[in-house]
């Protein structure tokens, strides 16, 4: 059975997902489909048949936090933990059995998943697609090592930097030449719409327009059709006629247009008579069109219409009623302003359509050379995209059964519990659905938790389809289970009383209006029992945008904050939602503005998601600056010149100094006198950046060692102190960093000034005595008591028009066989008058929807207040215009307006813009929360970060370091060698073996001269004669193969050849001068498994790499 939790805001989501994940690893069911415990005493293992998939890494540790708790309370292993678990009852009702009997098995259980951790199978969907794609790494054609670039836009940024900088250095080449040719076309098309531009300058709206494109077109509707796509662009004379017939028939129906139009024009005013009675609208029309054959229209006038549809309105209605004007109607005149009239329209729909597609063509035709510069970087790098994932692995699974792909993974999963389903794409689905699949057929049951009104992320490709008609598959149909749909299963235990009413009342008319009805089905919750006697506070203002100012929203915001805070609640008891980082950053100017400025304002720290990036740390940045400075060793013969070096010797010294509390001013004036003074020769205090630096450079043998040596001798210890977990978590970075293989300090700058700097963060504490700022969508699944909206308008800022595939219709004068089998269009009003028009309307449909359900999203997160304020235009309380975009500033106002759904609360505005409901409230005096073994109730302050040179490490020891290195080098040298060999199947393979290995970490630590070292074993092992008849000639062989012995220990061999002559040969390479009396142990057991399996001739032989000596066993 699956069962469908619709889970509303608020309605305990994750304690239903831990419920049921307890439930599956305590008991098993019987044949009549109930549950039974596990027998006491067994060592049960069902954690590794469960696996549970959720959205964010934050939640998969929220949820196993929470399963190893509820276990621990119900075994009684909880620590000063007397209260009962809010499982106990549900649980002993399921298995029918006692509270003593359930502890034990919960005991057991828990022990068992502690013992066996790495098995605990809780996951983000993309690390599970991860070890999936891993596990497939032959099948998809990829190196099992390889990098994982989470971010497309970095890659597609690389690639039109290659693009465009071909065009400065490469020889003229065809395609070379084809690239100009798009670009220079794209260049004019600019000028025509009276656009500037600029083509190398990063900054350019060429370089940012590409990115933006191929960003834009590069999801999963492109995925799913790529090969056809790129297929039909590698044909470039079919493409190029393509888009010159575009051209040629919007020019030529332009002209038909303008023609029929001047034609009809001419014949009425050539007669006076007949131009006095017809009406000047219709008139007007026709001879605007006879000018140009063109003019833009979100939807056909309806002048227009009804003049096709009557064309005897095309008379003034005074001619009708007066005799003699009547006497010159002419149904020839009607006739010709009616074929004008529907040569027009035709040419609305054909034009704008075609105008459409031509807007794109020109990114379109370098799409080809990007996507090929886009796979040259997988390839070098031996990388994978994320978005790659769900398509290779579709590509490699498709309907393939599951016990295939649990062949693969090495276990089996019975259970499976999907949160956050709602926010699932497609692609993801296509790989999950065989998994769900084959645990129906053998009647498992599993869990699957979505919300579509919380589909924020279809940005992300997220389809909130899937959870609609989840239950409506064919496989699913009859073996599902819905719940959440009614209000007598939606209860809100997270909000107070006005909160939870207020959102009922809104959501519910918002809903209505919009025709929202199937999303927000079950948007109405019941208040929670322990919230009946909780009374809250919602506060909306809206603003009139002529007299608006950002401040006056943040004004409201500061006088709700200082009395919140007034009234008992604590900084973290509050947060801020914004829409963007930018909303955000206003929020916290205006804030410690108003801190400094106004003494009696309260003081706090504020987290938001850039205060958290390691990059802000000045701990952090004086690091980094001090490995600029020791990577830049040029220097200039013109005294009256600085050399970069130098420059970064000043910008250290600036840092160091700004970083002891100076002002920035001052630290940049002392900074530059100090490399003046070194200019003329005197010390300019030299041991904040001088010659010392190079003397440093040398004490740290390796990366993390220069880091470390830096923290203890450039960073004062109060600041060790001050920033310890910035420090800490920069140091666990570079350690990161470094076991990639990259040790050097340009990589690691350059890394960091790529992609480190941006997304590096650390956490932040919940007891912070901080007030959060945080976007609506990094709110998602969190609470707090109080919550301010200040900019409730929601604006996503300025964006271009979006971009979506279409399939192209067939298109008159256009023959079928040129046409792309899917275009790329912008998404504007203009598609409303083409053959697209219900596309677009169900593309701006969700638009709105998406904008509905971000307003839920933040509006839920409140537990006692809810205060908002809303910037409003005139244009928004009036009537919405045709082709208008519907904001979320009107969706609010019109939901308040509408009055709301009065059998919760009526909604209303007073003379102010202003609608209340509650009173202010004061913070609930409650016990403090109870510490558990994974979160303690009290947290302590890190302590200052310690940090040693490395000569102080190491003086006052013994250890042969020299010896140390080459045991180190000869061990990773040997794992090399074994690498290079478990790749070679026949002789012919060794170019395919060293291919791989130059697309993994090792590579980077070996020299040009250590690859021609390696290939010279490996050619002299793989052609030795004696091993002829292991790469050449045999029947079958087995590499890196694991063995199951019949005592169940497991082992793996290198080589197994099954010869020509009918023997078996199980070979074991070895590296060094080992003595072969170490492994006759190992190698006869091998031996002897093959032999019980009914191989006759068995024998064994160690092959030594370095010498190639072979011995017998």
């Amino acid at each position: 059975m699956i069962d469908i939790y619709k889970a509303s805001a608020g309605s305990g989501k994750t304690f239903t997902l831990a419920r049921e994940y307890i439930k599956f690893i305590l008991g098993h069911k019987n044949e009549q489909g109930l549950y039974e415990l596990n027998r006491p005493g067994s060592t049960p293992s069902g954690h590794r048949n469960v696996l549970a998939m959720t959205f964010t890494n934050k939640a998969t540790e929220e949820m196993k936090s929470r399963i190893i708790h509820e276990l621990a309370v119900l075994a009684g292993c909880e620590r000063d933990w007397a209260g009962k678990s809010p499982y106990e009852d549900e649980l002993c009702r399921v298995f029918r059995c006692t509270s003593e009997a359930l502890g034990v098995a919960a005991k057991d259980a828990l022990r068992s998943l502690l013992y066996d951790f790495s098995r605990f199978s809780i996951s983000t969907i993309d690390s599970f697609f991860q070890m999936v794609l891993r596990s497939f790494a032959h099948e998809a054609d990829v190196s099992a090592n390889y990098a994982l670039e989470l971010d497309d836009r970095e890659v597609i940024t690389m690639s039109v930097d290659q693009l465009l900088q071909s065009l400065n250095h490469s020889r003229p080449t065809r395609r070379s030449r084809e690239i100009e040719t798009w670009i220079t076309g794209y260049m004019k098309s600019l000028i025509e719409n009276g656009n500037s531009f600029t083509l190398f300058n990063r900054s350019g709206n060429v370089h940012d327009d590409l990115i933006n494109f191929i960003g834009a077109i590069h999801n999963d509707t492109f995925k799913d059709n790529e090969a056809r796509i790129m297929d039909y662009l590698a044909d470039s004379d079919r493409f190029h006629k393509f888009c010159s017939t575009v051209f040629d028939r919007i020019s030529e129906i332009k002209k038909n247009t303008a023609e029929v139009c001047r034609a009809t024009v001419g014949y009425i005013e050539s007669r006076p008579e007949i131009a006095d009675i017809v009406s000047s609208v219709g008139l007007k029309i026709v001879k605007a069109w006879s000018e140009s054959g063109w003019k833009k229209y979100d939807s056909v006038p309806k002048t227009i219409r009804s003049v096709i549809e009557d064309p005897s309105s095309i008379w003034k209605a005074a001619a009708k009623k007066n005799s003699k004007k009547s006497a010159f109607i002419s149904p020839e005149v009607e006739a010709m302003m009616e074929t004008a009239m529907i040569s027009i329209e035709k040419c609305i729909e054909s034009v704008s359509l075609l105008e459409i597609i031509r807007g794109n063509l020109y990114q379109l035709g370098l799409v080809n050379a990007l996507m090929e510069l886009i796979d040259r970087f997988r390839r070098e790098n031996s990388t994978l995209l994320l978005s790659d994932t769900n398509s290779l692995l579709a590509k490699i699974i498709g309907d393939e059964d599951s016990p295939f792909l649990y062949e693969k993974l090495g276990t089996r999963y019975h259970n499976y519990l999907i949160d956050e389903f709602q926010d699932t794409s497609l692609s993801q689905w296509y790989n999950m659905r065989p998994l769900l699949r084959e645990s129906l057929a053998y009647d498992y049951d599993s869990l699957v938790i979505g919300d579509e009104k919380q589909c924020i992320y279809r940005f992300r490709n997220s389809d909130p389809s899937l959870l609609h008609n989840l239950h409506r598959e064919d496989w699913a149909e009859g073996n599902s289970l819905v719940r959440g749909d009614s209000i007598t299963e939606n209860t809100n235990w997270r909000s107070s009383a006005e909160v939870v009413n207020f959102n009922n009342s809104l959501f519910v008319a918002i809903s209505r209006l919009y025709g929202f009805d199937d999303v927000y089905s079950n948007v109405v919750q019941q208040v929670s029992s322990k919230h009946c006697d909780h009374h809250g506070y919602v506060r909306v203002k809206f603003f009139d945008s002529e007299s608006y100012t950002e401040d006056s929203s943040l004004e409201v915001m500061a006088r709700e904050m200082r009395r919140q805070l007034s009234s008992g609640y604590s900084p973290c008891d509050i947060a801020v939602l914004v829409r963007n980082k930018k909303e955000g950053a206003k929020v916290i100017r205006y804030l410690e503005a108003l801190m400094a400025s106004d003494e009696n304002f309260p003081k706090f720290d504020i987290i938001s998601e850039d205060s958290l990036l390691i990059s802000r740390s000045d701990a952090v940045v004086n690091i980094i600056s001090r490995l600029r400075m020791l990577s830049d060793v040029d220097v200039v013969s013109d005294k009256r010149k600085r050399s970069s070096r130098e420059i970064a010797v000043m910008l250290n010294d600036y840092e160091s100094i700004h970083a002891s509390g100076i002002a920035p001013d001052k630290a940049l004036l002392s900074a530059i006198e100090r490399m003046k003074k070194r200019a003329d020769g005197g010390d300019g205090n030299e041991d904040a950046g001088g010659t010392s630096g190079e003397a440093l450079s040398l004490h740290g043998i390796d990366l993390v060692s220069l880091v470390e040596s830096i923290i203890s001798t450039r960073l004062s210890p109060a600041m060790r102190e001050s920033e310890s977990v910035y420090i800490a978590a920069f140091v666990d970075l570079v350690v990161k960093f470094v076991g990639q293989g990259h040790a050097d300090i340009r990589s690691f700058l350059q890394w960091w000034d790529d992609a480190g700097s941006r997304k590096a963060s650390i956490s932040g504490s919940s007891e912070a005595r901080a007030i959060n700022v945080l976007t609506a969508h990094k709110s998602k699944g969190l609470e707090f008591p109080c919550v301010h909206i200040p900019f409730g308008e929601m604006s996503a800022g300025k964006s271009g028009g979006d971009l979506a595939w279409f399939e192209l219709p067939c298109i008159p004068g256009i023959p079928d066989d040129i046409l792309p089998p899917m275009m790329p269009l912008t998404v504007s009003s203009s598609l409303s008058v083409t053959s697209f028009a219900e596309q677009y309307a169900e593309i701006r449909r969700e638009e709105l929807l998406d904008k509905t359900n971000l307003l839920y999203v933040a509006f839920t997160r409140a537990i006692d207040e809810l205060i908002i304020g809303v910037k409003l235009s005139k244009s928004d309380r009036g009537a919405l215009g045709d082709g208008k975009k519907v904001n979320v500033s009107r969706i609010l106002y019109e939901g308040i307006t509408s009055g709301g759904d009065k059998d919760y609360m009526p909604l209303s505005l007073d003379d102010d813009m202003e609608f209340r409901v509650g009173s202010p409230t004061c913070r609930q005096i409650s016990d403090s929360r109870k510490g558990t073994a994974m979160h303690p109730a009290a947290s302590e302050l890190m302590v200052a970060y310690e940090s040693t040179s490395v000569e102080s490490v190491w003086q006052n020891t013994n250890v042969d370091a020299e010896r140390l290195n080459r045991i180190e080098v000869a061990r990773e040298r040997g794992l090399i060698l074994h690498g290079l060999m478990s790749h070679i199947r026949r002789a012919e393979d060794v170019d395919t073996a060293f291919r791989l290995l130059r697309g993994t970490p090792d590579a980077r630590r070996l020299t040009s001269r250590d690859f021609i070292d390696l290939r010279d074993i490996v050619d002299a092992r793989v052609s030795d004669p004696r091993a002829k008849n292991w790469y050449e000639g045999f029947d079958k062989v087995y590499m890196e193969r694991e063995l199951l012995t019949a005592s169940g220990e497991i082992s793996r061999v290198d080589r197994v050849v099954w010869t020509a002559d009918g023997e078996v040969h199980v070979i074991d390479y070895k590296t060094g001068s080992q003595d072969p009396k170490r492994y006759k142990r190992q190698v006869n057991g091998y031996m002897q498994f093959f032999r019980s399996i009914g191989c006759p001739c068995v024998r064994g032989f160690l092959y030594y790499l370095d010498s190639g000596d072979i011995v017998e066993l």
